[in-house]
């Protein structure tokens, strides 16, 4: 999605990038989750005539692809190198505290399966740089529309529930260059709420694409 950049998102245009992202986007992405897990297709097919047999084989061949070609291209773990000694020792501090390795893996999974991944980053309650993959399901970026194409906001959200009120619910997160917003609302997205502000610091949105 490309927006004009001296537009600010507001709760009614989150609305509908959410419902146009979970008519059209989510379900072409939950189709090639449920293929790497040999969910396919087959398997939900239900017979006109009930007396005929309705033998279903589901092949796991995504995700032998995927997992074939994700243990190729990231098997070995990258190495870094720098002229300041200090600064490698600094970002090899921040990349074993993150398993930096492991998580290299699990976004070229997600490139795979979904064709993209989206990385957070953020700075915990210790104060610590930490990185971490998210949902390629849930996560809408947004760029300028100009020739810069810089990304300003990402829009993630997730259903949640309550379970003392049995009710389920949907958290909407807008990153952007300054802070994460983070709204609740009913199970389609509706009637957000704005509930926090959580500054980030970073100068830019904190997401790797």
């Amino acid at each position: 999605i490309k927006i004009n950049p001296e537009i600010e998102l507001n709760t009614e245009m989150v609305k509908k990038i959410i419902d146009d992202h979970k008519q059209n986007e989510f379900p072409r992405l939950l189709k090639l989750e449920e293929y790497y897990n040999a969910k396919n297709e087959i398997l939900r097919r239900i017979m006109v005539d009930e007396t005929k047999p309705n033998n279903k084989i589901a092949n796991p061949y995504a995700s032998y692809i995927t997992d074939t070609l994700t243990g190729y291209f990231m098997g070995e773990p990258i190495s870094y190198s720098a002229l300041d000694d200090s600064v490698l020792e600094e970002l090899n501090l921040i990349f074993e505290y993150n398993d930096e390795a492991d998580e290299n893996v699990e976004l070229a999974r997600a490139c795979s399966i979904y064709g993209k991944a989206f990385e957070l980053l953020y700075v915990d309650e210790e104060g610590a740089v930490r990185f971490k993959r998210l949902d390629s399901k849930e996560c809408i970026p947004i760029f300028d529309d100009t020739v810069e194409n810089e990304l300003l906001y990402v829009i993630r959200y997730y259903p949640d529930k309550d379970i003392v009120e049995n009710k389920t619910f949907m958290w909407v997160e807008i990153i952007d260059k300054e802070k994460t917003a983070r709204y609740k609302g009913n199970e389609n997205g509706g009637n957000l709420t704005l509930i926090e502000e959580i500054p980030h610091y970073f100068g830019m949105c904190p997401v790797a694409i």
